[in-house]
C-alpha cells in the first residue's frame, strides 16, 4: 500500500497568526481539525506529500507540476514576506507522473498560498517529507479523476509512502457581507460536498451540477475530483472533522483513512466464505502485487478476545494474495480451538495480518519477544508464537508458551528459530 492517507484542507491565510492577528480565533474548529490531521500525518511519517492546489498555475489544457529540486515561496502578497518556505521536491515521483500522464505540464513557479498554508501548519508537526505540488486544470472532470489515478499508480510503482492533500475552500458566496456576496447555491453546494465526503461516496462528486459549482464560487472542487481518483478502488473511511464559514467562505477539514489492503482482503475472504461458503476470486484483487510471496498469519479478535488464528511459517500458496485468503478462511472456520465464525459475528471481528520474514536459527540470548516471533522444534513437534503479544514481556514467558503449545517439555532438547513480522491492522 502506497497511498496511506488523504485529507481535505482549506487554506485561509488568516489561519496563520502572523496574518490573522487574532482573527484566526474565529475559526478555532478549523485550527483544531488541522492539528488533528497534522498529528495523523506525523504518525504515518510519509516520504512524500502530494498536494493539489487551486491557486497553483492553472492551465487550460493540462496540469501544472512544480519542477526542480525545491519549491519555494512566501506570503508577501498578504504583507508577510517574512513567512518564507522551501520544500524539497520528489523529482523521481515527478518524472514518473510526466511519463504516465500526458496532461502534466512541468514548470517552475513559486509556492502559492493554497499550498503554503497547509504545508506551513503541517511542517510544524512533521517536516521529513518531500513535496509533489500540482495545479488544477481547465480540462474536464474525468481528466482530474485520471490524474488522481496516475498519482496512485506512480505511488504503487515507486512503493512510496504517500499522503495526499486536497487543498481548497468551498463556496465563497455564503454571506451577503462576505467577500463575494451571497448565492443560494453556495450553502447548497457546501452541504452536498460535506454529505458526500462524510458518507464516503466520493464518486458522487462527479454528479454535482456544473452550474451549481459555478454559482457557488468554490475553489476546491477540482482538488476533490483528483482526490477521488487517488482513492479509486481503495477501501476508505471518511470523517468530516470540521466545517465553518464565519467570513462567508466555507472551510471544511476532512480526514480519510485507508483500510489496510491486506486486512481488507482477509475481511472480504472471511465474509465471502461465511455468507456464501465459497472462496473469493483472487483475480479480482487489484491493489496487491499478484507476484508477491510470503508466509502470513491471520488473527481474529472479538471484544478483545482471540477468536481464531491460523498461519504458515513458509509460503505455501502461489502468492501472498492466495496465502491470506487461505489463512483467513482457516482462521474463521478451521481453527480447532473455536467454533466457526457466524454471520452475526462478522461486524464485531477485529482482523490483523502478520506477514513473516524467513525464520533463522538462533538461541535464547538473541530473542526479543517484542521484536521477534519464535519457533521451537523437537522431533515432529513444533510450536510458534508471534511477537509483541499482550502479556508476554520476557524471553522465558515467550519460550514457555511456545513449548507448551508444541507439547515439548522444557527439559527436552529442542531448536529455536526466530522471525520478524510486519503487522497490518485495519487502517494504515
Amino acid at each position: 500500500m502506497s497511498i496511506h492517507y488523504a485529507c481535505v484542507l482549506p487554506h485561509p491565510p488568516l489561519i496563520l497568526p502572523e496574518i490573522g492577528r487574532g482573527e484566526e480565533q474565529k475559526i478555532q474548529h478549523t485550527i483544531e481539525a488541522y492539528q488533528t490531521i497534522a498529528n495523523e500525518i506525523a504518525r504515518i511519517k510519509p516520504e512524500t506529500i502530494v498536494l493539489v492546489s487551486p491557486h497553483a498555475p492553472m492551465f487550460r489544457d493540462g496540469f501544472f507540476l512544480a519542477q526542480g529540486k525545491a519549491d519555494a515561496g512566501d506570503m508577501g502578497r498578504f504583507n508577510t514576506p517574512q513567512l518564507s518556505y522551501s520544500y524539497p521536491l520528489d523529482e523521481e515521483f515527478n518524472d514518473a507522473l510526466i511519463k504516465f500522464n500526458p496532461d502534466i505540464r512541468p514548470s517552475v513557479m513559486e509556492l502559492d498560498h493554497g499550498s503554503i498554508v497547509p504545508l506551513a501548519i503541517i511542517n510544524k508537526t512533521y517536516s521529513s517529507f518531500k513535496l509533489v505540488r500540482i495545479g488544477i486544470s481547465g480540462l474536464n472532470r474525468e481528466h482530474h479523476r485520471e490524474l488522481g489515478k496516475t498519482i496512485q499508480h506512480v505511488a504503487n510503482q515507486l512503493n512510496r509512502k504517500i499522503v495526499f492533500i486536497a487543498s481548497g475552500d468551498l463556496s465563497h458566496r455564503l454571506k451577503a457581507d462576505g467577500p463575494y456576496g451571497f448565492n443560494p447555491d453556495g450553502p447548497r453546494f457546501d452541504q452536498k460536498v460535506k454529505h458526500i465526503i462524510a458518507s464516503n461516496h466520493l464518486d458522487e462528486l462527479f454528479d454535482l451540477p456544473s452550474n451549481q459549482c459555478h454559482e457557488a464560487g468554490e475553489c476546491g472542487y477540482r482538488s476533490l475530483l483528483v482526490m477521488a481518483g487517488v482513492l479509486d478502488d481503495l477501501d476508505t473511511k471518511s470523517e468530516v472533522l470540521s466545517y465553518e464559514a464565519p467570513f462567508g467562505v466555507g472551510y471544511l477539514c476532512a480526514s480519510i483513512h485507508i483500510h489496510n489492503e491486506l486486512v481488507s482482503l482477509a475481511r472480504k475472504a472471511i465474509e465471502h466464505y461465511v455468507k456464501d461458503q465459497s472462496i473469493i476470486d483472487a483475480s479480482l484483487i487489484k491493489t496487491i502485487d499478484p507476484h508477491m510471496q510470503a508466509a502470513c498469519f491471520v488473527s481474529l479478535h472479538k471484544h478483545d478476545q482471540l477468536r481464531g488464528c491460523i498461519g504458515t511459517l513458509q509460503s505455501t500458496q502461489s502468492s501472498l494474495i492466495h496465502e491470506i485468503i487461505h489463512n483467513a478462511i482457516a482462521a474463521c472456520a478451521k481453527d480447532p480451538r473455536f467454533n466457526p465464525v457466524t454471520e452475526e459475528e462478522l461486524a464485531d471481528l477485529e482482523i490483523s495480518v502478520d506477514v513473516l520474514s524467513p525464520a533463522e536459527r538462533t538461541n535464547r540470548s538473541q530473542l526479543d519477544p517484542k521484536r521477534f516471533g519464535v519457533i521451537v522444534r523437537s522431533s515432529w513437534r513444533t510450536g510458534v508464537l508471534l511477537p509483541d503479544l499482550e502479556g508476554i514481556s520476557t524471553v522465558d514467558e515467550q519460550l514457555n508458551i511456545a513449548l507448551r503449545k508444541a507439547g515439548i517439555d522444557a527439559h527436552d532438547e529442542y531448536t529455536i528459530e526466530r522471525f520478524e513480522v510486519t503487522r497490518h491492522h485495519a487502517y494504515l
